[in-house]
């Protein structure tokens, strides 16, 4: 329930057994997509300068292109 207070709407389970990491570039790349001032949350999951952002976010957006939520 916070996270959904913080993203600004319902969220929905998409995937299961992810690892924190992972469910966080997963995030990650759902902020990128909708952009920050569109969300109630002020921060990103992980911070472009945290050095598994790339990796991570790459990840993420493979997951969400895998569902068809590109």
């Amino acid at each position: 329930m916070r996270r959904e207070a913080q993203q600004g709407e319902k969220l929905v389970p998409v995937v299961k057994g992810l690892t924190r990491k992972q469910a966080r570039g997963v995030e990650q790349a759902v902020i990128e997509k909708k952009g920050l001032p569109n969300l109630t949350n002020k921060i990103n999951s992980i911070s472009k300068t945290n050095p598994i952002y790339k990796e991570t976010v790459e990840f993420g957006n493979k997951v969400l292109k895998s569902l068809g939520l590109e």
